[in-house]
């Protein structure tokens, strides 16, 4: 009966590597999801090719458990388990191969409008830079100008000496005809000195015409020379203004399609914001509902363990009722045997001892034979109980390495599900302070943009005196 029950055992285990051998032959990895892009296109990706990869991953898990279900042979819990955590772990790397792709993209679309903004503060300090030198070259030429009115004014002054003169020399005239006047009397006496004086008027005539004309030709060319300054002030003024003007209008225009890039850069950081709260939502929710199911796997794990072990425990019971009832059915057959056997030994003696059939010799001798017959039987059953308890032994230690080898297991899925509860905290984390870092950053684009916009400001107010300057420097020659 033991040598049954062992043999069953023997096959049951045969069977069972068959089974476990045949299962991991039609079980092969299987990716759960589409094939990802290249770091190259994810900057193309969308929120729909996202949904859309979510979908096709659930599919193929659900066709691959609908396929292993339909064609592979009834599995152990546990080899399930491992494949299951096998497909969950392949899908964990491949989303996170893919979130790590997107962060970069992110990452380097940072770096790219961090460099044009950059690019529009160096355009800044350039437009600041020519203002100053425009500055600097209005400044000289209004102390040309400035120095050239001064000339005119000095001209002007002498001009004005040279009228005083002539005053002076009228008043003179007049005091010469008063003099002349009060000398008629001594027109005698002094008609020399009157010749004389008629020589001298005569000349101062004549010179103070030179002087008129020669002050006439200097006013007409301090006049022209006036309007030629005036018209090439004019000219010059003019033209400054209008390479001004293309000026600021071409800064206006860099301006615009920067704040514009800056106003698209902003919405494109908006909604991959967006995309990436989507997906840091899917990928908690996904988190929470991998762990519920691990939790619900480990209770039945544990609901298995437990039932496995009182099964173990009361086939182990079973078998030392079994082995004990055997032993005792044994011990009483044996003791029948022995008691048959010396009561048909005593019989036999009897018998020959009242027959007379034979001698005491032959009697002798068929006791031996019956004696040793005796002893053969007790040693066989002897090594029949021995062996029987090697074989019980063997059962115990084979029993026993099953309940370490759950045991084992047991443990290990336990160590697993925290490391893998640790694993998705740690994603918790990393994922609440990306969020945090994209907030700051768009605080800090918030922030540059309103002082782009305050520089714009601050530019726009000094073109607008810039032009009021040269608009009353343009005035100022023409007045004077």
């Amino acid at each position: 009966m033991t040598k049954t029950r062992a043999g069953k055992t023997k096959d049951a285990a045969t069977t069972a590597s068959e089974t476990l051998s045949s299962r991991d032959q039609s079980v092969s990895p299987h990716r759960i999801d589409a094939a990802h892009e290249g770091t190259g296109s994810a900057a193309t990706t969308t929120p729909e090719m996202m949904a859309a990869l979510a979908d096709s991953a659930l599919t193929a898990a659900a066709e691959n458990d609908e396929i292993f279900h339909a064609t592979a042979v009834p599995r152990d819990p546990l080899q399930d388990l491992a494949l299951r955590e096998e497909q969950l772990q392949l899908q964990a790397a491949q989303l996170a191969g893919h979130l790590k792709a997107r962060l970069t993209e992110v990452d380097r679309r940072e770096s790219q409008l961090n460099a044009r903004i950059a690019q529009l503060e160096a355009d800044l300090r350039s437009a600041r830079l020519w203002q100053r030198e425009r500055e600097y070259e209005f400044q000289q030429r209004e102390g040309e100008l400035c120095r050239q009115v001064e000339d005119l004014q000095q001209r002007s002054s002498e001009v004005a000496i040279g009228e005083q003169q002539v005053q002076t020399l009228d008043e003179r005239a007049e005091q010469i005809i008063t003099r002349e006047q009060e000398l008629k009397a001594l027109d005698l006496q002094l008609r020399q000195r009157r010749q004389e004086l008629d020589r001298q008027a005569a000349a101062f005539s004549h010179a103070q015409s030179l002087w008129q004309l020669q002050q006439k030709h200097e006013e007409a060319a301090a006049r022209q020379q006036r309007e030629r300054a005036e018209e090439v002030w004019t000219r010059a003024v003019a033209e400054e203004r209008q390479e001004l003007d293309f000026e600021i209008a071409g800064r206006r225009r860099k301006l615009e399609t920067g704040e514009q890039v800056l106003r698209e850069q902003q919405q494109r950081l908006d909604q991959e914001r967006v995309d990436f709260e989507r997906m840091r939502v899917q990928g908690t929710n996904q988190l929470q509902r991998e762990r519920a199911a691990w939790d619900e796997r480990l209770q039945a794990i544990d609901l298995e363990f437990v039932s496995r072990k009182r099964e173990l425990e009361s086939r182990e019971a079973i078998v030392e009722r079994q082995r004990v009832a055997m032993e005792q059915m044994r011990t009483e057959i044996g003791l029948v045997h022995r008691q048959s056997l010396e009561m048909r030994l005593i019989a036999e003696q009897l018998w020959a001892q009242i027959t007379g059939r034979l001698s005491s010799a032959e009697i002798t001798r068929s006791i031996a034979s019956l004696r040793l017959q005796l002893s053969q039987q007790y040693e066989q059953e002897q090594k029949a109980l021995t062996k029987q308890k090697d074989e019980l032994v063997q059962l115990a230690e084979r029993l026993q390495g099953q309940h370490q080898l759950l045991t084992a297991e047991r443990q290990e899925v336990r160590n697993w599900g925290s490391a893998r509860q640790a694993g998705i905290e740690q994603q918790a984390r990393q994922l609440v302070e990306r969020e945090q870092q994209l907030e700051s950053e768009q605080q800090e684009l918030r922030a540059s943009r309103q002082n782009l916009h305050d520089e714009r400001r601050r530019y726009e107010q000094e073109i607008r005196d810039l032009a009021t300057q040269l608009r009353e420097a343009t005035t100022s020659p023409a007045a004077a």
